[in-house]
């Protein structure tokens, strides 16, 4: 019974891990079009602090989907 239970929970783990990735890479797109957005924008309305924020936001969040593809495998 406990092993049934068990298996259980991973299966709905499994699955919200899958939902917890579906969003991340969401905002992963998201952010990297805004960023995207801003560096057409001409040179002297561009924002050098958004543009870092969003770099660094983007970056970090596609190095986790790249680790988490990675675990899948």
């Amino acid at each position: 019974m406990l092993i049934r239970y068990a298996e259980n929970l991973n299966t709905y783990k499994k699955g919200d891990a899958h939902m917890s990735m579906g969003i991340i890479s969401l905002i992963t797109f998201v952010i990297w079009f805004v960023a995207i957005q801003e560096f057409l924008t001409p040179e002297k309305n561009q924002s050098n602090r958004k543009i870092m924020v969003l770099t660094s936001a983007g970056s970090l969040l596609t190095l986790v989907l790249t680790i988490s593809l990675f675990q899948t495998l």
